[in-house]
């Protein structure tokens, strides 16, 4: 059984928009995938789409990764 349902995803992805936006130009974000689907398993990642108002670089992009990984506590 996953971690987090879809609800619960959207909810911490919305609470963090402002400091999505701010830190990492993130102007949209959706959910794709199995969690999307509402069928994650335990051994399920977590598929994200992300849309940038701005370039911010590998370095930067990386971090997002961890950054969400860490807030949805799963791979991303």
């Amino acid at each position: 059984m996953p971690n987090l349902n879809l609800d619960q995803i959207k909810s911490i992805l919305g609470a963090k928009r402002a400091d999505l936006a701010e830190r990492y130009g993130v102007s949209k974000i959706g959910i794709f995938g199995s969690y999307g689907r509402n069928e994650a398993t335990e051994e399920s990642d977590i598929d994200l789409l992300v849309e940038f108002d701005r370039h911010i670089g590998l370095l930067k992009f990386i971090e997002l990764e961890g950054q969400l990984s860490e807030w949805l506590g799963g791979k991303v």
